[in-house]
């Protein structure tokens, strides 16, 4: 028996594998963390005042994977994550249940979940008047029609004190701004635009990062609450270096020191589409046509549609304008009274029309829970990535199927028939197209080497092997109960046609095609199988998303 297998992909563009560049040092907890049992007693001891909110008892028995809201956040040093779940009562009123994933997994009573969705709004002072009204309510403005923004008048509080003005220098010493956002005390988020130029293939450098910044008027300069903090590494979405798409347009700037007094940073929503209000801050360097005057300004709009790559794209109403990219887009809740971040602001020079921002998406979580958990002095800082930004990785490789799960292993063995050495990046990725980590080798000329893979524990998906010279090799799959192992060879082609000579399923044995796609769309597949005599026996469809695998 023969089968045929046929790959309709959306795009045939092959798009590279998302490299972060840079080594972290991360810490299990961050220093002068509040632990998960002093919360309510931090809160007490700060004044913040506890509001009653909309949840309930969390109840066992849901389903996991499917919550409502999935959010992330560093709250007095101490890195949370959680779970929120919407139910509905009979009055039409939404109540939330909350499973907290980070630092402990638990399913909050709903006191619990009040002392958290409290810290998580305002952990920094209690007379912050801006929560008095919803910020979806201001009206959008410049860019797209009258400008309505306002200037935030306190920038010592939360949230506005996590907002950034960054400072940076091009390769022939011109300085530009941008914005970006506190996530934690050592790192940074911003578009993948003002650490990198994808026009001209140039990575910016000596960044100055100020926290909280504001034009003092009475004074007439610019003035820093928190001061500057010098010499930060940058950390780039590879897909973006390589791509120059805003579905990547995003990355970090990590921080050799944090700023006093900031221990609480805004929440960070993966997954989320408002199809309604939204809103934005940063600094803008212009408002109305005139200079924004190094000022901290935020309005707010409407999401308007989605657009790109798994529709990574958010479209806004939103105005924005140069220097002002990089900042946050988030939503406001009125019943919980917090904000949320759930996408960043990226320049949008093909429609006049509308405003775009990089939605923050699980199947990058894996990197920002990196960033959120960076702190420096463990290891040395990431250096600032080479132009360009590796060793010239000329060379791609690919095996389709890898496991450590439950009773599974993986071993890759590669071997270089070269006179030089060979440098070799090895990245896993699970079948949905989430990042499970990498790993570096190097092969001596003529050499060879063998191990154990080492990508996240439990498992399952693809790898991709890049090299700066030709390597051959296999992987070898094997598992314990019953005892067997199997093994694939290295491929170095992407095809849309494959046709495998052999395969059985029976009693006494059974086949398995698996399949990997590196597209930046959904790839279609159908199966067709044929019979020894040529005769079609079957037929499946199925897809396998971007980046992901299929068996």
């Amino acid at each position: 028996m023969s089968v045929k297998v046929n790959l309709f992909c959306k795009s045939l563009m092959i798009c590279w594998a998302m490299v972060l560049w840079g080594t972290l040092s991360i810490a299990a907890s961050l220093p002068g963390a509040v632990s998960w049992p002093e919360l309510a007693s931090h809160l007490e001891q700060k004044g913040v005042q506890i509001i009653n909110l909309p949840v309930i008892d969390c109840p066992a028995g849901l389903n996991s994977e499917i919550p409502s809201h999935l959010v992330v956040q560093v709250i007095g040093n101490t890195l949370y994550e959680w779970k929120e779940y919407e139910f509905f009562t009979g009055s039409g009123e939404i109540k939330l249940a909350l499973e907290m994933v980070k630092p402990k997994a638990l399913f909050l009573r709903a006191e619990e979940a009040e002392i958290l969705l409290n810290a998580s709004r305002l952990c920094e002072s209690v007379t912050e008047a801006v929560l008095d009204a919803p910020e979806s309510g201001l009206a959008r403005g410049a860019v797209i029609g009258s400008d309505a923004r306002e200037k935030i008048t306190n920038t010592k509080v939360f949230p506005w004190n996590n907002i950034v003005y960054i400072d940076m220098q091009d390769e022939s010493g011109h300085w530009f701004y941008g914005t970006g956002f506190l996530i934690s005390p050592y790192a940074v988020v911003t578009c993948g635009d003002t650490l990198y130029d994808f026009n001209t293939k140039k990575w910016f450098s000596n960044f100055v990062v100020t926290a909280g910044q504001y034009f003092n008027d009475t004074n007439q300069w610019v003035a820093a609450p928190f001061g500057s903090i010098h010499d930060s590494s940058d950390v780039l979405n590879g897909k973006f270096r390589d791509t120059g798409l805003n579905e990547y347009n995003y990355g970090a700037l990590l921080m050799p020191e944090k700023f006093t007094g900031i221990d609480t940073f805004m929440p960070l929503e993966f997954d989320f589409r408002p199809s309604g209000p939204v809103n934005y801050v940063g600094y803008p360097e212009f408002v109305g046509g005139y200079s924004g005057q190094g000022d901290m300004w935020r309005t707010g709009g409407n999401a308007i549609g989605y657009e790109g790559v798994d529709e990574r794209i958010l479209k806004t109403d939103i105005d924005m304008s140069s220097g002002g990219y990089g900042g946050p887009l988030y939503t406001y809740n009125s019943a919980t009274k917090s904000r949320r971040v759930i996408a960043i602001t990226v320049y949008n020079d093909d429609n006049p029309n509308y405003n775009s921002a990089c939605r923050l998406v699980s199947a990058d979580k894996y990197s920002f829970t990196q960033w959120l958990a960076y702190t420096p002095g463990s290891s040395p800082n990431p250096p600032n990535p080479p132009n360009p930004p590796n060793p010239g990785y000329s060379h791609s490789s690919y095996v389709p199927y890898y496991s450590r799960s439950a009773g599974r292993w993986t071993g890759l063995a590669m071997t270089n028939r070269n006179n030089g050495s060979n440098q070799v990046l090895i990245e896993y990725y699970s079948g949905s197209g989430i990042s499970q980590g990498s790993e570096n080798k190097e092969i001596p000329a003529n050499g060879q080497t063998s191990f154990a893979i080492q990508a996240q524990d439990g498992s399952e998906g693809w790898i991709k092997i890049s090299s700066t010279k030709s390597l051959k090799g296999l992987a070898l799959v094997g598992q314990n109960a019953p005892e067997c192992m199997f093994d694939m060879d290295l491929k170095t082609s992407l095809n849309t046609r494959l046709r495998l000579a052999h395969l059985a399923a029976d009693t006494k044995w059974n086949s398995l095609v698996m399949i990997c796609n590196l597209n930046v769309y959904t790839a279609n597949i159908t199966y067709k199988v044929y019979s020894k005599s040529g005769s079609l026996v079957a037929t499946r469809s199925n897809s396998i998303g971007a980046n992901g695998s299929v068996q």
